[in-house]
């Protein structure tokens, strides 16, 4: 009499790259020739299963790298590093990250609005780089102070950071574009059920606040999330691309999802297969760390481009 195999719930350890690694992991779990429109029931972005996950038809590209060529910035961002150039409160903040990084004490006095995003970094990388609590005794307060602190590193500390280092970047110097810490919910209605995503801020930009960039914020190093913080950012972009008309702790990352025409015909339910050719592409760039002056100002740089670009296809 043969028995019931029991059903597979997880196919991968790390995110798939490639189509073939797709393949393989839609096979063990069945759903190759299944589609996200069948579903009843679909969990939250950031409690998304793995089947839900290969429903979306997404792969990434995740190679350790800050080369921002792919991006294509262009013209915005020889812009962005003239005006960051020039701006002097944003030149006092990387040299407080200098200085903190060669063990002097930094000068806030100079750094104008940068002073509010430098003092929560160095927050962060300070409660980072604790070391792993052990278990305090009664008689051991040090011990239970440092276990009260690292427990104190969490979304809502790295995501204020952020927030308030984007703002400081973009404020008065891109008209129309504004940073907001709403932890807004974004909805992909599929044909029977729907799923929500939760982001931790977003670039609005013009009269009718088109979300153009999605902040995604995480306690701790990246590693420590995969592949479930990839998963929830892929949902987040499906969410994103659903709603849009045609057209970690001290480590930070970009990434840019790039989808066919096609690829948004599947996923609103209007094209029922898709070649491998169209499915979403997820490139991550970085990381670039915090502690480290030239990356940190490289960062914002690209960040002021993005801004700019962005608010450039809203016009």
């Amino acid at each position: 009499m043969a028995t019931e195999q029991p059903k597979v719930s997880k196919a991968f350890n790390g995110i798939p790259e490639t189509w073939e690694e797709w393949v393989r992991a839609a096979k063990k779990l069945q759903v190759s020739r299944k589609s996200i429109h069948s579903r009843k029931e679909i969990a939250s972005g950031s409690k998304i299963s793995q089947e839900e996950y290969l429903l979306l038809k997404a792969i990434w590209e995740t190679n350790e790298d800050t080369d921002i060529s792919g991006l294509a910035l262009g013209s915005h961002l020889a812009s962005a590093r003239q005006s960051l150039g020039q701006n002097l409160p944003f030149q006092a903040f990387i040299r407080g990250i200098r200085d903190v990084a060669a063990g002097n004490r930094p000068n806030v006095s100079e750094m104008g609005i940068f002073q509010i995003p430098f003092t929560q970094m160095q927050e962060v990388l300070h409660l980072s780089n604790l070391s792993a609590p052990k278990r305090p005794g009664k008689s051991d307060p040090k011990a239970k102070r440092e276990t009260r602190l690292r427990h104190q590193i969490n979304e809502d500390i790295v995501n204020t950071a952020a927030i308030s280092l984007l703002t400081a970047i973009t404020v008065g110097s891109v008209e129309g574009a504004v940073w907001s810490p709403h932890r807004a919910p974004l909805y992909a209605n599929f044909k029977r059920a729907s799923m929500e995503a939760q982001i931790d801020g977003y670039l609005s930009v013009g009269l009718l606040s088109q979300t153009s960039l999605i902040l995604e914020a995480k306690a701790r190093k990246r590693a420590a999330h995969e592949p479930a913080v990839s998963m929830q950012e892929t949902a987040e972009m499906v969410a994103w691309l659903m709603a849009k008309p045609p057209s970690d702790g001290p480590e930070w990352y970009i990434t840019e999802g790039k989808y066919t025409p096609e690829y948004r015909e599947h996923i609103l339910g209007e094209r029922r297969t898709l070649a491998k050719d169209n499915f979403l592409v997820m490139k991550r760039f970085g990381p670039w760390r915090s502690d480290r002056p030239y990356k940190i100002q490289e960062l914002c740089e690209v960040v002021f481009a993005l801004v700019q670009r962005a608010v450039a296809e809203e016009r």
